[in-house]
């Protein structure tokens, strides 16, 4: 199998993000969200951003430094002097081979709290990433746990448990102790 790593191979795929931000809205926020649904978008980091992504290095369209060589960007419109800008407020990113998506980071922008609260916004791009991989023909898609994220310290250990354990086991994830990865098979 070609490995898919240009734009022309992803782009068409991430469409399927519209279909999963409806069912990643947390309940006490569904009444509230209303038109802002519309702001949210994803660009693909390697292909779709203002700066290509080529490896693993700060950008400034998220402000995120990224821990892999190809990811999804969860970006919210702004208007900035009456135009509309999107900004990235989330990430989840990836390495590839013929047969595995393999997902080492799931960030956050910094100071985006107000953007990110409504969503589950860690489900909404793992389940993007199964779906692409899905169409693509990956037959796997695994998550690196918390204690092996290389970002792992003792103020932060329970928030990337949350947000990689936690949401890998939720979403049907599990648990390949040979390999310590969470595995998700397509």
């Amino acid at each position: 199998m070609e490995i898919p790593n240009e734009e022309r191979h992803w782009q068409p795929h991430i469409v399927c993000f519209d279909n999963h931000l409806r069912s990643c809205i947390k309940d006490n926020c569904a009444a509230d969200i209303g038109e802002r649904l519309n702001n949210y978008r994803a660009f693909l980091s390697f292909a779709t951003l203002p700066i290509i992504c080529s490896g693993y290095r700060d950008d400034r369209f998220t402000n995120i430094y990224w821990d892999a060589p190809r990811g999804i960007v969860l970006a919210y419109k702004y208007f900035v002097n009456d135009r509309a800008e999107y900004r990235g407020i989330a990430c989840i990113g990836f390495n590839i081979n013929e047969s595995t998506v393999h997902i080492r980071q799931i960030q956050g922008a910094r100071y985006r709290h107000e953007e990110l609260a409504p969503l589950r916004w860690e489900k909404l791009l793992v389940k993007v990433v199964i779906e692409i991989a899905q169409r693509l023909g990956f037959k796997m898609v695994e998550i690196l746990p918390a204690k092996k994220n290389e970002w792992l310290n003792l103020g932060n250990a329970s928030q990337l448990k949350l947000r990689y354990d936690v949401t890998a086991k939720r979403i049907g994830f599990k648990w390949n102790p040979q390999k310590q990865v969470y595995e998700y098979s397509l």
